[in-house]
């Protein structure tokens, strides 16, 4: 951090001690701007009493997070309810910085968007930020870093989807998505020669996870919940992680009563051997997740909207994980109307390859499933609904270079849907945002 930025923490360092009341949420964004860690927040939120000593802590180690620091903390401090602070700290040289565009062109030819049905073409103009992806993206994939392209939908597009009534509108709703993300590693890992490193390595496939999944439902124009919605979610045991998923429905269903979808992602870190679709506690318990998908199944304010639980459990030495019980694939849970249920639920078990590991790379601990999962919503989600999405992300996996040197491919995880109940396509309408009854792009 610059000289003049640490002067002004400095010289209103009283007034923003005073006045953070909630550092947990101020962390949380840190963390999705990518100025924080896990390693970070751990020791922020270890002092006592909070809030106050919180706060000095985070306010000590900001310091050492390089120029952007203080730009991203103003931001951070808006977005979680700390804009008197932000105004406080506001000077023009220091203000958040505006983020750049993906690519630069000149110029931009319309193109012809695929048909459906007895459609007549229509021309349609891309961002000036997101280049038509194509499938060439994606044969050697993941060996053609860069080449995979983020891509809004435009106004043409968004009309021509939502002429088909099997479609969510989640478009004419004031919030598109309420996300909340459960996370939990445990406090005792397996013993190994050298615990210190497999618990640092532990949060860095966290640090990775959080920083994916923010950055890509910012992409779809929703946020993952911050404050008490991820404070109760982080670290708990089993009976904890189900009270308060039960307290989190019941605080926020006037919200709730407002968004066009719901989803949960499942993080968890699994002992060794366990099975696919498992979520743990702090102490390696097993979570009743049915129990908490009836919960959220049971919210009157979500009756008739899509529901998504997305399951990561990351294992042990990164052993080969049991598929799910129930051999379901994508294609089977979309084509079954059987269901008499209005309430509308995905649920999605991502499990580990039969070749190939699950961690890509050891050294920066990136996953096989996590890259695909993003490459292929920033591409794909304008014009895909959910089902056709991670079919896509499952082509992706099975059919990866594990091989950079021999070109050698293999299956290294999947994606499969274990409970459903599906009666309308969920698109996510990436850039088309809600303006007091009527849609805008971005």
């Amino acid at each position: 951090m610059e000289a003049k930025h640490i002067e002004e923490l400095r010289q209103r360092y009283r007034f923003i001690v005073d006045n953070i009341g909630d550092p947990e949420a101020v962390c949380d964004e840190l963390l999705s701007l990518g100025i924080f860690d896990e390693s970070y927040i751990d020791k922020i939120l270890l002092k006592k009493p909070a809030p106050k000593a919180q706060t000095k802590e985070l306010l000590y180690l900001l310091k050492f997070r390089g120029a952007k620091a203080y730009g991203k903390f103003i931001t951070a401090l808006e977005k979680s309810g700390n804009r008197h602070v932000a105004k406080e700290l506001m000077k023009p040289e220091s203000a958040p910085e505006q983020p750049e565009p993906i690519i630069q062109q000149e110029s931009i030819q319309p193109v012809t968007a695929p048909l459906l049905s007895t459609d007549r073409p229509i021309q349609v103009q891309p961002s000036l930020i997101q280049p038509i992806p194509t499938e060439d993206a994606f044969k050697s994939w993941p060996e053609k870093k860069g080449m995979v392209y983020s891509r809004k939908c435009t106004e043409e597009e968004k009309r021509r989807l939502l002429s088909d009534s099997t479609v969510y509108r989640i478009t004419e709703c004031p919030e598109k998505g309420f996300v909340v993300r459960l996370k939990c590693c445990p406090q005792k890992p397996a013993m190994c020669e050298d615990l210190e490193k497999k618990i640092k390595m532990r949060r860095e496939d966290f640090d990775n996870c959080n920083q994916c999944l923010n950055n890509l439902m910012s992409f779809l124009d929703s946020t993952i919940k911050t404050g008490n919605c991820t404070a109760k979610l982080v670290n708990k045991n089993a009976e904890e992680f189900e009270r308060n998923t039960v307290e989190m429905i019941k605080k926020n269903v006037e919200e709730l009563k407002r968004t066009g979808y719901f989803m949960m992602f499942c993080l968890s870190y699994g002992p060794v051997g366990a099975g696919c679709g498992c979520v743990f506690d702090r102490d390696n318990k097993c979570v009743n997740l049915p129990n908490m998908i009836d919960m959220v199944k049971q919210c009157e304010a979500l009756r008739g909207k899509p529901k998504i639980f997305i399951v990561i459990t990351i294992l042990d030495e990164n052993l080969t994980a049991q598929e799910p019980p129930e051999d379901r694939t994508v294609a089977d849970a979309g084509e079954d109307h059987s269901s008499t249920n209005e309430d509308n639920l995905f649920v999605f078990h991502v499990y580990h390859g039969q070749h190939g590991t699950w961690i890509k790379d050891p050294h920066v601990r990136e996953m096989w499933f996590m890259r695909a999962f993003l490459d292929v919503f920033y591409a794909y989600s304008y014009e895909l609904h959910l089902l056709e999405l991670i079919e896509k992300v499952n082509q992706l996996l099975s059919n990866a270079v594990v091989d950079s040197q021999t070109k050698t491919r293999g299956h290294v995880g999947g994606i499969k849907v274990v409970q459903k109940d599906i009666r309308k396509k969920l698109y996510f309408f990436p850039g088309i945002k809600y303006q007091g009854g009527q849609q805008a792009s971005s």
